[in-house]
C-alpha cells in the first residue's frame, strides 16, 4: 500500500508550489537587470494576497563563518607552553556553559 502525506503537509507543499509558479510566471513577463528588480516581481506576483517582501541591506547579513574558528581554535601548545599532539590525547571534554581555564580547573 502506498504511503500518502497527511492532508496538512500536502496543502502546505501545494501552496509552496503555487507560490513558486506565480513568482516564476511574473518573472517571465518582466525584465530583471538589478537585484532590486526582484522585489517588485515577488511583490506583484500575487495581486489578491501580495507577498510580504523585506528589503535587506548588506549590513543585515551576518558572517558566521569566522565565529567558530575564533572561539574553537586548536592550540599548538598547552598552558605550560609545551607542544602537544592530538594523537596523544586519550579523552576530550566538550561541554556547554561557562568556559573553564585548563590550568586552574
Amino acid at each position: 500500500m502506498a504511503r500518502s502525506l497527511p492532508i496538512t503537509k500536502t496543502l502546505v507543499i501545494f501552496s509552496v508550489i503555487i507560490n513558486y509558479v506565480m513568482i516564476f510566471l511574473q518573472e517571465k513577463s518582466a525584465e530583471v537587470f538589478l537585484p532590486e528588480d526582484w522585489i517588485g516581481i515577488v511583490r506583484e506576483a500575487n495581486l489578491r494576497k501580495p507577498f510580504e517582501v523585506t528589503e535587506m541591506l548588506q549590513e543585515n547579513f551576518m558572517d558566521w563563518k569566522g565565529h567558530p574558528e575564533d572561539k574553537y581554535r586548536l592550540e599548538k601548545k598547552d598552558v605550560g607552553g609545551n607542544p602537544w599532539h592530538l594523537r596523544e590525547i586519550h579523552w576530550l571534554n566538550f561541554s556547554w556553559g561557562e568556559e573553564v581555564d585548563a590550568a586552574t580547573g
